[in-house]
């Protein structure tokens, strides 16, 4: 049991080593965008999404990465660390899948349907498809480790949900909106996808094929029954000190029924 546990600790640690590593690259990309933007005396508004506009389809690529203000980068690369991470560490099979397809199709998105005559900048679009997707990911496939995800999403950011709705025309509400509509339809899209998360759920310690000890047969009247499971490992140059072992072997376990009389009665077992 320690060594399973020493094994599961190594496994989560590893994995989220691994699942930090496309959030944290993209946040470094934004700060050193907006680095080059304030020390150089520059403008990038131009590499944002102008709707429905040729020049503005660059900004499918580069309009994410870029942002206003300092404190517009620093909100969005908090927020989009945690979701990107937890994307990653609970969602490792089809991450990298789900995260292409969140950043582009919001994007293109705001592209098509967006208002026009403005550039959209920023990365919340994005972070709105990361929310939606965990949240109802784990209300989806009924995951009690991913049901906490979406409970603390629910806790934290639950107010984010108002973003969607045109209430500032300084904020693109748009991108929140298509966002969090592509962050809804990939949730559903793979919700029967093995998604990674099922490899930290340890198997059960006991097998699940062993017999019934109900019937005719076990009615022992004053006698005593020792229920064993035995792992495979354990039962090599083992020798069972009992009036009777009746053993089913199978996979890892093997497990022995012991029938113990009692003191000053002849062994009934039939």
């Amino acid at each position: 049991m320690r060594n399973e546990n020493a094994n599961s600790q190594r496994i989560s640690g590893k994995a989220l080593q691994q699942a930090l590593v496309i959030p944290l690259f993209t946040v470094l990309v934004m700060a050193l965008l907006k680095f080059v933007e304030v020390f150089g005396h520059h403008n990038f508004v131009f590499l944002g999404i102008v709707p429905r506009t040729p020049r503005g389809l660059v900004g499918i690529v580069t309009g994410p990465l870029i942002h206003g203000n300092l404190e517009h980068l620093v909100n969005n690369s908090v927020s989009l660390f945690l979701f990107g991470t937890a994307l990653f560490y609970f969602y490792r099979r089809i991450a990298i899948k789900v995260w292409l397809l969140l950043y582009f199709a919001t994007s293109a998105l705001v592209w098509l349907f967006a208002r026009g005559g403005v550039s959209h900048i920023g990365i919340s679009g994005v972070i709105y498809a990361l929310a939606f997707f965990l949240f109802f990911g784990g209300v989806l496939r009924k995951n009690r480790r991913l049901a906490v995800v979406s409970l603390l999403l629910t806790l934290f950011y639950g107010s984010m949900v108002w973003g969607v709705l045109p209430f500032d025309p300084r904020i693109s509400w748009e991108s929140h909106l298509f966002g969090a509509l592509v962050g809804l339809f990939l949730s559903i899209y793979f919700r029967n996808a093995k998604a990674g998360i099922e490899h930290f759920d340890q198997p059960s310690e006991l097998p699940t094929d062993y017999p019934d000890l109900i019937g005719d047969q076990w009615k022992t009247e004053g006698d005593t029954i020792d229920f064993r499971i035995i792992r495979e490992e354990e039962l090599d140059g083992k020798q069972h000190d009992s009036s009777e072992t009746n053993s089913t072997q199978g996979g890892f376990y093997q497990v022995n029924y012991i029938i113990k009389p009692s003191a000053g009665k002849d062994d009934k077992a039939t």
